[in-house]
Protein backbone atom coordinates (compact mmCIF):
# COMPACT_ATOMS: atom_id res chain seq x y z
CA UNK A 1 0.00 0.00 0.00
CA UNK A 2 2.63 2.45 1.14
CA UNK A 3 3.84 2.38 -2.91
CA UNK A 4 0.58 2.80 -4.28
CA UNK A 5 0.21 5.63 -1.90
CA UNK A 6 4.03 7.09 -3.58
CA UNK A 7 2.72 6.15 -6.65
CA UNK A 8 -0.12 8.42 -6.78
CA UNK A 9 1.58 11.48 -5.30
CA UNK A 10 4.43 11.02 -7.63
CA UNK A 11 2.09 10.58 -10.74
CA UNK A 12 0.17 13.63 -9.67
CA UNK A 13 2.48 16.43 -7.77
CA UNK A 14 0.36 18.94 -7.52
CA UNK A 15 -2.61 17.09 -5.53
CA UNK A 16 -3.34 18.34 -2.15
CA UNK A 17 -6.08 15.03 -0.53
CA UNK A 18 -7.70 14.45 2.46
CA UNK A 19 -7.05 10.71 3.44
CA UNK A 20 -10.81 10.06 2.64
CA UNK A 21 -9.93 11.03 -1.08
CA UNK A 22 -6.86 9.50 -1.16
CA UNK A 23 -8.92 5.61 -0.23
CA UNK A 24 -11.40 6.75 -2.98
CA UNK A 25 -8.47 7.34 -5.77
CA UNK A 26 -6.67 3.87 -4.09
CA UNK A 27 -10.34 2.18 -3.81
CA UNK A 28 -9.81 1.14 -0.19
CA UNK A 29 -13.29 0.75 1.29
CA UNK A 30 -12.31 -1.62 4.34
CA UNK A 31 -12.16 0.08 7.81
CA UNK A 32 -8.92 -1.75 8.42
CA UNK A 33 -7.56 -0.89 5.01
CA UNK A 34 -8.13 2.62 5.69
CA UNK A 35 -6.56 2.68 8.66
CA UNK A 36 -3.47 0.87 7.70
CA UNK A 37 -4.11 4.03 4.74
CA UNK A 38 -3.90 6.76 7.43
CA UNK A 39 -0.93 4.97 9.48
CA UNK A 40 1.49 5.32 6.28
CA UNK A 41 0.60 8.67 5.45
CA UNK A 42 1.79 9.20 8.60
CA UNK A 43 4.76 7.92 8.17
CA UNK A 44 5.52 8.99 4.59
CA UNK A 45 5.46 12.93 6.23
CA UNK A 46 8.17 11.49 9.18
CA UNK A 47 9.75 10.30 6.53
CA UNK A 48 9.64 14.02 4.24
CA UNK A 49 7.49 12.47 1.35
CA UNK A 50 4.73 14.23 1.81
CA UNK A 51 3.80 17.15 3.52
CA UNK A 52 0.35 18.48 5.65
CA UNK A 53 -1.35 20.90 5.50
CA UNK A 54 -4.36 20.85 8.27
CA UNK A 55 -6.09 17.46 6.66
CA UNK A 56 -4.96 17.37 3.40
CA UNK A 57 -1.76 15.58 2.25
CA UNK A 58 0.65 16.56 -0.39
CA UNK A 59 4.38 15.96 -1.98
CA UNK A 60 7.17 17.09 -0.46
CA UNK A 61 9.12 18.21 -3.42
CA UNK A 62 12.45 18.05 -2.16
CA UNK A 63 14.54 20.90 -3.44
CA UNK A 64 17.32 19.24 -6.14
CA UNK A 65 19.39 22.29 -6.09
CA UNK A 66 22.10 23.69 -3.62
CA UNK A 67 20.90 23.46 0.20
CA UNK A 68 22.83 26.51 2.42
CA UNK A 69 22.74 25.67 6.22
CA UNK A 70 24.25 25.33 9.44
CA UNK A 71 26.10 22.00 10.41
CA UNK A 72 26.11 20.37 13.65
CA UNK A 73 28.68 17.86 14.54
CA UNK A 74 28.10 15.26 16.85
CA UNK A 75 29.73 12.14 18.09
CA UNK A 76 33.23 13.31 18.09
CA UNK A 77 32.21 14.72 14.28
CA UNK A 78 31.87 11.20 12.90
CA UNK A 79 28.73 11.85 11.09
CA UNK A 80 26.40 15.48 11.36
CA UNK A 81 23.44 17.38 10.47
CA UNK A 82 22.87 20.19 8.36
CA UNK A 83 19.58 22.77 9.20
CA UNK A 84 18.40 24.05 6.18
CA UNK A 85 17.99 27.68 6.21
CA UNK A 86 16.25 28.10 2.37
CA UNK A 87 13.62 25.28 2.68
CA UNK A 88 11.19 24.08 5.55
CA UNK A 89 12.27 20.72 5.69
CA UNK A 90 13.92 18.46 8.70
CA UNK A 91 17.82 18.10 9.50
CA UNK A 92 20.44 16.82 6.66
CA UNK A 93 21.64 14.00 8.10
CA UNK A 94 25.56 14.54 6.76
CA UNK A 95 28.20 11.19 7.38
CA UNK A 96 31.79 11.47 8.19
CA UNK A 97 32.47 10.79 4.23
CA UNK A 98 31.02 13.65 3.41
CA UNK A 99 31.48 16.41 5.64
CA UNK A 100 34.16 18.10 3.34
CA UNK A 101 36.00 20.83 5.02
CA UNK A 102 33.23 22.04 7.70
CA UNK A 103 33.86 22.60 11.08
CA UNK A 104 30.81 22.74 13.27
CA UNK A 105 28.93 25.69 13.47
CA UNK A 106 29.92 26.71 9.69
CA UNK A 107 27.51 27.68 7.54
CA UNK A 108 27.60 25.33 4.99
CA UNK A 109 26.05 24.15 1.10
CA UNK A 110 25.42 20.61 0.52
CA UNK A 111 23.24 18.91 -2.01
CA UNK A 112 20.88 15.70 -1.12
CA UNK A 113 21.99 12.22 -2.52
CA UNK A 114 19.72 10.19 -4.07
CA UNK A 115 18.55 7.56 -1.45
CA UNK A 116 17.40 7.89 2.32
CA UNK A 117 19.13 6.38 5.19
CA UNK A 118 16.20 5.39 8.41
CA UNK A 119 13.98 8.61 8.34
CA UNK A 120 16.51 11.59 7.66
CA UNK A 121 17.20 13.02 4.40
CA UNK A 122 20.96 12.27 3.34
CA UNK A 123 23.48 15.01 2.20
CA UNK A 124 26.84 15.88 0.83
CA UNK A 125 28.49 19.10 2.09
CA UNK A 126 29.87 20.73 -1.02
CA UNK A 127 31.10 24.07 -0.15
CA UNK A 128 31.88 26.03 3.07
CA UNK A 129 29.67 29.25 2.72
CA UNK A 130 30.95 30.67 6.19
CA UNK A 131 33.40 29.99 9.14
CA UNK A 132 31.94 30.46 12.22
CA UNK A 133 35.19 30.99 14.02
CA UNK A 134 37.36 33.81 13.30
CA UNK A 135 39.90 32.13 15.52
CA UNK A 136 40.63 28.72 17.69
CA UNK A 137 42.53 28.45 20.52
CA UNK A 138 44.55 25.57 21.45
CA UNK A 139 48.27 24.35 22.08
CA UNK A 140 50.63 23.89 20.13
CA UNK A 141 52.90 20.75 19.35
CA UNK A 142 55.68 19.66 17.76
CA UNK A 143 56.40 16.54 15.42
CA UNK A 144 59.45 16.13 13.92
CA UNK A 145 59.76 18.77 11.42
CA UNK A 146 56.09 20.30 11.15
CA UNK A 147 54.26 22.16 13.73
CA UNK A 148 50.00 21.75 14.86
CA UNK A 149 47.63 23.01 17.02
CA UNK A 150 45.01 20.81 18.79
CA UNK A 151 42.25 22.88 19.71
CA UNK A 152 40.69 23.35 23.22
CA UNK A 153 37.20 22.98 21.44
CA UNK A 154 36.96 18.84 21.63
CA UNK A 155 34.19 19.28 18.57
CA UNK A 156 37.07 20.81 16.41
CA UNK A 157 38.12 17.49 14.65
CA UNK A 158 41.37 18.07 12.86
CA UNK A 159 44.86 19.20 14.34
CA UNK A 160 45.94 22.63 12.41
CA UNK A 161 49.21 22.79 10.82
CA UNK A 162 51.53 25.77 11.38
CA UNK A 163 54.39 26.41 8.83
CA UNK A 164 57.36 27.21 10.90
CA UNK A 165 57.48 31.30 9.59
CA UNK A 166 53.70 31.56 11.16
CA UNK A 167 54.75 30.42 14.63
CA UNK A 168 55.53 34.17 15.80
CA UNK A 169 57.43 33.06 18.23
CA UNK A 170 55.29 30.04 20.25
CA UNK A 171 57.24 27.04 21.42
CA UNK A 172 55.92 23.59 21.74
CA UNK A 173 53.66 23.70 24.90
CA UNK A 174 51.99 27.14 24.40
CA UNK A 175 48.51 28.09 24.08
CA UNK A 176 48.04 29.98 21.02
CA UNK A 177 45.05 31.81 19.07
CA UNK A 178 45.29 30.90 15.46
CA UNK A 179 43.46 33.04 12.63
CA UNK A 180 43.56 32.80 9.12
CA UNK A 181 42.90 29.30 8.61
CA UNK A 182 42.55 27.75 5.43
CA UNK A 183 41.06 24.31 4.58
CA UNK A 184 40.59 23.14 1.20
CA UNK A 185 41.07 19.63 0.80
CA UNK A 186 39.32 17.40 3.12
CA UNK A 187 42.45 14.77 2.57
CA UNK A 188 44.76 17.06 4.30
CA UNK A 189 44.48 19.30 7.24
CA UNK A 190 43.47 22.56 7.53
CA UNK A 191 46.48 25.73 7.85
CA UNK A 192 46.68 28.66 9.96
CA UNK A 193 49.19 30.55 11.44
CA UNK A 194 49.41 31.80 15.01
CA UNK A 195 48.57 35.95 15.48
CA UNK A 196 49.02 35.68 19.34
CA UNK A 197 50.63 33.52 22.23
CA UNK A 198 49.06 33.36 25.50
CA UNK A 199 51.66 31.71 27.59
CA UNK A 200 52.59 28.40 28.80
CA UNK A 201 49.77 25.32 28.62
CA UNK A 202 48.28 24.08 31.73
CA UNK A 203 49.31 27.79 33.56
CA UNK A 204 46.47 29.26 35.66
CA UNK A 205 46.21 32.75 34.11
CA UNK A 206 46.83 31.30 30.40
CA UNK A 207 43.78 28.78 31.11
CA UNK A 208 41.36 31.85 31.95
CA UNK A 209 42.47 33.72 29.25
CA UNK A 210 41.74 30.95 26.65
CA UNK A 211 38.77 30.39 27.74
CA UNK A 212 37.93 33.94 27.46
CA UNK A 213 38.94 33.90 23.96
CA UNK A 214 37.00 30.71 23.42
CA UNK A 215 34.16 32.20 24.74
CA UNK A 216 34.28 35.37 22.62
CA UNK A 217 35.05 37.59 26.26
CA UNK A 218 37.29 40.32 25.37
CA UNK A 219 39.94 40.33 28.90
CA UNK A 220 41.95 42.97 27.46
CA UNK A 221 40.88 46.50 27.31
CA UNK A 222 41.96 48.48 24.58
CA UNK A 223 44.55 51.09 25.17
CA UNK A 224 42.19 54.12 23.90
CA UNK A 225 39.37 52.62 26.96
CA UNK A 226 41.87 52.65 29.44
CA UNK A 227 43.37 56.11 28.53
CA UNK A 228 39.80 57.36 29.09
CA UNK A 229 39.61 55.78 32.47
CA UNK A 230 42.96 56.96 33.67
CA UNK A 231 41.80 60.71 32.92
CA UNK A 232 38.65 60.44 35.34
CA UNK A 233 39.83 61.90 38.58
CA UNK A 234 38.98 60.40 42.53
CA UNK A 235 38.45 63.59 42.92
CA UNK A 236 34.65 64.47 43.27
CA UNK A 237 34.28 67.82 41.85
CA UNK A 238 32.45 70.40 44.38
CA UNK A 239 29.61 71.58 42.16
CA UNK A 240 28.71 67.69 42.03
CA UNK A 241 28.44 67.50 45.18
CA UNK A 242 25.99 70.41 45.83
CA UNK A 243 23.54 68.49 43.45
CA UNK A 244 23.74 65.62 45.53
CA UNK A 245 22.19 64.74 49.06
CA UNK A 246 25.35 64.65 51.55
CA UNK A 247 24.74 61.43 53.63
CA UNK A 248 29.30 60.88 54.57
CA UNK A 249 28.17 60.94 58.27
CA UNK A 250 25.44 58.70 57.66
CA UNK A 251 26.38 54.96 59.54
CA UNK A 252 26.28 52.98 55.73
CA UNK A 253 28.33 50.13 55.07
CA UNK A 254 28.64 46.84 52.60
CA UNK A 255 28.11 43.38 53.23
CA UNK A 256 29.61 41.49 50.59
CA UNK A 257 31.16 37.71 49.76
CA UNK A 258 34.98 37.81 51.74
CA UNK A 259 36.92 37.53 47.92
CA UNK A 260 34.85 40.23 46.87
CA UNK A 261 36.59 43.04 45.34
CA UNK A 262 34.31 45.51 44.03
CA UNK A 263 31.29 47.00 46.14
CA UNK A 264 28.19 48.07 44.28
CA UNK A 265 25.67 48.54 47.08
CA UNK A 266 25.83 49.60 50.45
CA UNK A 267 22.66 49.64 52.89
CA UNK A 268 21.70 52.04 55.81
CA UNK A 269 18.80 51.33 58.54
CA UNK A 270 16.99 54.01 61.03
CA UNK A 271 14.32 53.69 63.21
CA UNK A 272 12.39 57.02 62.85
CA UNK A 273 10.36 58.81 66.18
CA UNK A 274 7.12 57.29 64.90
CA UNK A 275 8.50 54.06 65.51
CA UNK A 276 8.88 52.85 61.65
CA UNK A 277 11.97 52.03 60.10
CA UNK A 278 14.17 54.01 57.41
CA UNK A 279 15.59 51.70 54.98
CA UNK A 280 18.56 52.80 52.77
CA UNK A 281 19.96 51.27 50.03
CA UNK A 282 22.78 52.84 48.34
CA UNK A 283 23.77 52.01 44.68
CA UNK A 284 27.47 53.38 43.45
CA UNK A 285 26.83 56.08 40.74
CA UNK A 286 28.30 54.21 37.42
CA UNK A 287 26.56 56.51 35.27
CA UNK A 288 27.93 59.38 36.60
CA UNK A 289 31.35 58.46 34.84
CA UNK A 290 30.03 56.01 32.22
CA UNK A 291 28.70 58.43 29.90
CA UNK A 292 27.15 57.66 26.62
CA UNK A 293 29.63 58.08 23.40
CA UNK A 294 32.45 57.17 25.12
CA UNK A 295 35.11 54.63 25.07
CA UNK A 296 34.02 53.30 28.32
CA UNK A 297 30.63 53.42 27.45
CA UNK A 298 31.15 51.67 24.10
CA UNK A 299 33.12 49.12 25.65
CA UNK A 300 30.51 48.25 28.80
CA UNK A 301 27.98 48.11 25.92
CA UNK A 302 29.55 45.48 23.89
CA UNK A 303 30.82 43.62 27.16
CA UNK A 304 27.20 43.92 28.69
CA UNK A 305 28.71 42.48 32.08
CA UNK A 306 31.51 41.37 34.10
CA UNK A 307 32.44 37.37 33.62
CA UNK A 308 32.65 35.35 37.01
CA UNK A 309 35.39 32.25 36.16
CA UNK A 310 37.05 30.16 38.61
CA UNK A 311 38.60 32.50 41.18
CA UNK A 312 38.50 35.24 38.43
CA UNK A 313 36.14 38.26 37.69
CA UNK A 314 37.11 39.92 33.72
CA UNK A 315 35.50 43.48 34.53
CA UNK A 316 32.95 45.16 32.43
CA UNK A 317 34.83 48.31 33.47
CA UNK A 318 38.98 49.52 33.73
CA UNK A 319 39.37 48.34 36.84
CA UNK A 320 40.32 52.06 38.03
CA UNK A 321 36.27 51.77 38.00
CA UNK A 322 35.05 48.74 38.98
CA UNK A 323 37.47 47.98 41.87
CA UNK A 324 38.46 51.89 42.71
CA UNK A 325 36.41 55.34 41.99
CA UNK A 326 32.95 53.38 41.46
CA UNK A 327 33.29 50.89 44.12
CA UNK A 328 31.89 52.11 47.47
CA UNK A 329 35.66 51.09 49.91
CA UNK A 330 35.34 52.07 53.13
CA UNK A 331 36.09 55.68 54.35
CA UNK A 332 35.90 57.52 50.36
CA UNK A 333 33.42 59.65 49.57
CA UNK A 334 31.40 57.79 46.50
CA UNK A 335 28.65 58.85 44.40
CA UNK A 336 25.68 57.04 44.50
CA UNK A 337 22.09 56.65 44.34
CA UNK A 338 20.34 56.13 47.29
CA UNK A 339 16.86 54.04 47.68
CA UNK A 340 14.82 54.79 50.63
CA UNK A 341 11.98 53.14 52.16
CA UNK A 342 9.63 53.69 55.24
CA UNK A 343 8.01 50.62 56.63
CA UNK A 344 6.13 50.04 59.42
CA UNK A 345 6.51 47.30 62.02
CA UNK A 346 4.40 45.23 60.02
CA UNK A 347 6.77 45.92 57.08
CA UNK A 348 3.62 48.09 55.09
CA UNK A 349 5.65 50.05 52.73
CA UNK A 350 4.36 54.21 53.84
CA UNK A 351 6.53 55.73 51.49
CA UNK A 352 9.45 55.27 48.75
CA UNK A 353 12.03 58.00 47.10
CA UNK A 354 15.64 57.77 44.69
CA UNK A 355 17.90 60.65 45.45
CA UNK A 356 21.25 61.15 43.99
CA UNK A 357 23.79 61.36 46.66
CA UNK A 358 27.03 60.93 47.96
CA UNK A 359 28.46 58.31 50.61
CA UNK A 360 30.97 57.33 52.44
CA UNK A 361 31.16 53.48 54.11
CA UNK A 362 31.84 53.32 57.50
CA UNK A 363 32.82 49.89 57.51
CA UNK A 364 33.32 46.47 54.83
CA UNK A 365 31.70 43.65 56.27
CA UNK A 366 31.84 39.93 54.81
CA UNK A 367 28.73 37.73 54.92
CA UNK A 368 30.39 35.44 57.67
CA UNK A 369 31.17 38.20 60.08
CA UNK A 370 27.41 39.57 59.63
CA UNK A 371 26.28 35.98 60.40
CA UNK A 372 28.42 36.45 63.50
CA UNK A 373 27.69 39.46 64.88
CA UNK A 374 24.16 37.95 64.61
CA UNK A 375 24.32 34.72 66.15
CA UNK A 376 26.33 36.36 69.22
CA UNK A 377 24.18 38.69 69.26
CA UNK A 378 27.54 41.57 69.54
CA UNK A 379 29.78 43.32 67.48
CA UNK A 380 30.40 46.23 65.12
CA UNK A 381 27.20 48.13 64.56
CA UNK A 382 24.94 45.36 66.21
CA UNK A 383 21.53 47.43 66.40
CA UNK A 384 21.65 48.61 62.77
CA UNK A 385 22.53 44.74 61.70
CA UNK A 386 19.81 43.25 63.97
CA UNK A 387 17.29 45.58 63.17
CA UNK A 388 18.42 44.85 59.14
CA UNK A 389 18.15 40.90 59.70
CA UNK A 390 14.51 41.82 61.45
CA UNK A 391 12.98 43.66 58.53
Amino acid sequence: MKKRIKALFQKNPGLKLKSKNIAKRLNIRDEHEYHKLKSFLHQLVAEDFLAKSGKRFYLNAAPTGKIIGNLMLVEGARYGFVTPQNFKMRDIFIPERFLHTAFDGDVVECILLEHKKGKNLEGQITKVVERKREEIVGTLHKSNSFFFVIADEEIIHRHIYISANKLKGAKDGDKVVVQNIRWEDPKQNPEGEITEVLGKSGTYDVEIAAIAREFGIEYRFPTKVLKEANKISEEIPKEELKKRIDLRKETIFTIDPEDAKDFDDAVSIKTLDNGNYYLGVHIADVSHYVQPGSQIFKEALKRGTSTYLVGKVIPMLPEKLSNNICSLVPNKDRLAYSVFVELTPRMKIVRAEIKKSVINSCRRFTYDEVQEIIENRKGEYFEEINTLNTI
